[in-house]
């Protein structure tokens, strides 16, 4: 699942209760649920091109902003990125209008929606860090084995209609 789908999700989760240590696990839960079901990836260009160095190879050799472009892990921020503030804003503008008391809570459970994918994108910056290596084993293990990357159309209408669904439970 993409990111904001994630973030939905696991804003939904924080609306199930007012306390923050359930809402922190519903939104874990939440995270790996969606992961186990087959869905549609965007493209993760530094794990297919073997890192291209990681970060400390794109700090040290990056002398001009043009240079950033060959980099797949800077390709890959951008990408997240976008999804992340995408889908953070969607849940904050629906947190602030339909439950503006859980405001933080929901947000935040959000946030602890993505959590998961955020450590999967530290390991890419940090290949060899073994506790973030030892996560993404975890992770991957209980991701679906079918992809449906090759068929586009399938893969985004079926996230496209998990987030009707959340922001329907949202409102």
């Amino acid at each position: 699942m993409i990111l904001a789908v994630h973030a939905l999700a696991g804003g939904v989760a924080g609306t199930l209760t007012s306390s923050w240590p359930i809402a922190i696990v519903f939104s874990l839960a939440s995270h790996f649920i969606l992961d186990a079901v087959p869905h549609w990836h965007y493209p993760v260009h530094a794990e297919k091109e073997k890192m291209g160095g990681g970060l400390r190879e794109l700090l040290l050799h990056v002398r001009k902003p043009k240079d950033l472009a060959r980099y797949p892990i800077f390709r890959d921020m951008l990408s997240a990125g976008l999804d992340f503030f995408l889908g953070l804003a969607l849940l904050s503008y629906l947190a602030q209008s339909f439950h503006p008391g859980d405001f933080w809570l929901i947000v935040g459970s959000g946030l602890v929606g993505i959590l998961p994918d955020f450590l999967t994108l530290l390991y890419l910056l940090f290949p060899k860090n073994r506790y973030l290596a030892w996560f993404r084993k975890i992770h991957k293990k209980i991701h679906s084995r079918q992809r449906l990357d090759d068929r586009h159309l399938l893969g985004i209408s079926s996230q496209a209609i998990i987030v009707l669904l959340i922001i329907w439970l949202l409102i």
